[in-house]
């Protein structure tokens, strides 16, 4: 680059505003030009910097490295931009990381040419001032919004024919459906580069691409790529995908690859986004067996359905590639359901709103009754199945509760286990399209148990074991109660897994006039009092009488007192969501399932008053 070009780029400049040329080129010539190959670190975190630098050509990415070595985006720098002024003007070291995300050129001086030039021109001195007070005023008013430049993404299949050809056009669907700026779609026609100078053909090509593109996207089977040329696309890649069969010949040759010698000091930069493709097969390996193999973790698993190519069963292959695609475009999204008894029915009436704007999210978690919606929800059904499964198997409380001898327990569980197991089956956590997380409490240790494998029905039943309603639930060593008191709205249990967007739906009222209501109405002796409506009241004895015994009032006391700790919880946390949804259901009974539409509306009605919101904050299909 000359200095011509330099000049031209500097007139854009806002640290040269209001500059005249002439001015311009005496203060240009103290700066000193910087070549960047792409991936190259002009600077890292922690390091001592004395010098102040323009982007002239190419761009750059400021990064912070998070907890487990998480690379977080926070500014894309193009042409004009300035970049670690701060460090220079303050002495301190560097906060973040700037990486070429192309081949770049920069200008750079150094703090002892710079305090001269700042004193003999006013202007540069204001300009400079200005800036850093933008920045900081971004910095205090700051939207949770990360860029949507994404760089070069890799993603590398090492699977068999079939396999790539039943998960790489869904995944790249997925991709497109997030209507990300400017993301292009590459094959392997890109790596069409001739037979010499290949690794710096490639980077020359990806370096052009990601200037006129903010993201590129390249999904290839290696099985017919050479090793030198997987090796240079893992160097120069920003986010590098993951994808194998579970077969024994494709595990190999991902670890003949990602445990190459010039490749495993990348990863440990990029951490990869590991994924596998599983149809059930006594000759596949465990995802243990992985792991060790290739020594990373296994984030996501694409579950074949066993009849895919028969049925063409594309259903679920597109939920979870679409799980897979906002994982790699850092745009995932989940939602947190709470308990609440019968009000948890409004839950559904937020789901049907949500599908009327086409809002969907690929990660689920649930406490207690909400278990039971997240379960459903991460099984694929629509909001109208839902209601139908609670009209078959749920339509009151009958179902729920049979007296048992209170040793442990007011009331039996084999009826709930019964609804459970006709409502999910054998179907285990892990074979669900949608990852799920459930809540319970183990009532030894009092720690928070977070079920992510294993059979859906024995999860939720932990989840739902509401102390001196129900027994606990012996689940690997613990004794599982319900979850409510510890995390009765599990935002922070998707934000842990990386989750970008957290909506949480609370129906634990932070005031219940229920128990009031229900005492007044078993009140006998009040019923029972002399008067002009004493005939009347006598009438409606009887059915205080059974009330009373059939659902006495320590079920609305014991839920109820569990639950003030977490409705206390739930307004500390309430900034682990993004949104927090809170249906008006006070007036509704823990146990009235028999209400279930009127519950149902109210979560409906009360979503439809956040529609701007919701649109605001989450991605719609």
């Amino acid at each position: 680059m000359n200095r011509k070009k330099l000049l031209e780029v500097a007139r854009r400049s806002p640290l040269f505003r209001s500059i005249g040329d002439r001015q311009l080129r005496q203060i240009l010539g103290h700066f000193h030009l910087h070549r960047l190959d792409k991936g190259d670190y002009l600077f890292r975190a922690d390091q001592r910097s004395r010098v102040m630098y323009i982007v002239a050509e190419g761009k750059l990415r400021v990064e912070k490295v998070a907890l487990e070595n998480q690379i977080v985006r926070i500014a894309a720098l193009t042409p004009g931009d300035i970049v670690g002024e701060v460090a220079l003007l303050t002495g301190e070291k560097h906060s973040g990381q700037v990486r070429a995300l192309t081949d770049a050129t920069l200008a750079g001086i150094a703090k002892k040419e710079l305090d001269p030039l700042l004193r003999h021109h006013p202007r540069l001195l204001q300009n400079l001032t200005r800036i850093e007070a933008l920045r900081l005023r971004h910095n205090i008013v700051r939207e949770n919004k990360k860029p949507d430049d994404l760089g070069f993404i890799v993603h590398l299949y090492f699977t068999t024919p079939s396999d790539f050809r039943a998960a790489a056009p869904p995944v790249v669907a997925a991709l497109t459906a997030q209507r990300l700026k400017a993301l292009r779609i590459l094959d392997h026609r890109f790596l069409q580069l001739g037979q010499t100078g290949v690794a710096e053909k490639l980077r020359r090509r990806v370096s052009q691409m990601l200037i006129r593109n903010p993201s590129a996207y390249l999904y290839l089977d290696v099985s017919a790529l050479p090793a030198d040329l997987i090796q240079a696309l893992v160097k120069l890649a920003d986010r590098l995908v993951v994808t194998l069969s579970e077969d024994k010949a494709s595990v190999e040759a991902a670890h003949k690859v990602l445990q190459h010698k010039t490749v495993t000091d990348r990863l440990a930069v990029l951490n990869p986004l590991i994924t596998t493709i599983h149809h059930a097969s006594r000759d596949h390996f465990l995802v243990s067996e992985i792991e060790k193999s290739i020594r990373m973790p296994v984030k996501w698993r694409l579950k074949l359905p066993k009849d895919f190519w028969e049925r063409d069963e594309v259903k679920s292959v597109t939920m979870q590639s679409v799980t897979i695609a906002r994982a790699i475009c850092g745009t995932s999204q989940g939602i947190a359901f709470g308990g609440g008894g019968a009000r948890a029915l409004s839950e559904i009436g937020v789901i049907s709103e949500l599908e009327r704007y086409r809002i969907e999210f690929d990660h689920v978690a649930g406490t207690s009754m909400g278990s039971l919606i997240a379960a459903l929800y991460a099984q694929g059904l629509t909001s109208r199945e839902m209601s139908e499964k609670f009209v078959r198997f749920l339509p009151t409380d009958k179902g729920l509760l049979r007296y048992n001898l209170p040793f442990i327990s007011f009331f039996r569980d084999k009826n709930v286990n019964r609804i459970l197991r006709r409502l999910f089956g054998r179907q285990r956590i892990e074979d669900l399209p949608k990852p799920l997380t459930i809540i319970a409490a183990d009532l030894i240790s009092g720690q928070e148990i977070r079920i992510r494998k294993g059979l859906v029905w024995r999860a939720v039943r932990a989840s739902m074991s509401l102390p001196v309603i129900f027994p606990p639930v012996k689940y690997h060593g613990y004794y599982l109660v319900d979850g409510g008191a510890i995390n009765n709205v599990p935002g922070n249990a998707l934000r842990e897994q990386g989750v970008e967007r957290i909506l949480g739906i609370n129906c634990t009222p932070l005031e219940d006039s229920t128990i009031k209501d229900y005492l007044i109405e078993t009140n006998l002796f009040q019923l029972l009092k002399p008067g002009e409506k004493f005939w009347t009241n006598l009438k409606r004895v009887l059915k205080a009488l059974r009330l009373f015994f059939t659902r006495p009032p320590i079920l609305q006391i014991a839920n109820r007192a569990m639950m003030l700790e977490g409705s206390e919880l739930i307004k500390q946390k309430s900034r682990e969501f993004d949104l927090l949804l809170s249906p008006d259901v006070a007036r509704f009974g823990l146990f009235e399932f028999e209400r279930r539409e009127e519950i149902i509306d109210a979560g409906r009605y009360y979503t439809r008053d956040h529609t701007t919101d919701l649109k605001k904050l989450f991605r719609r299909n």
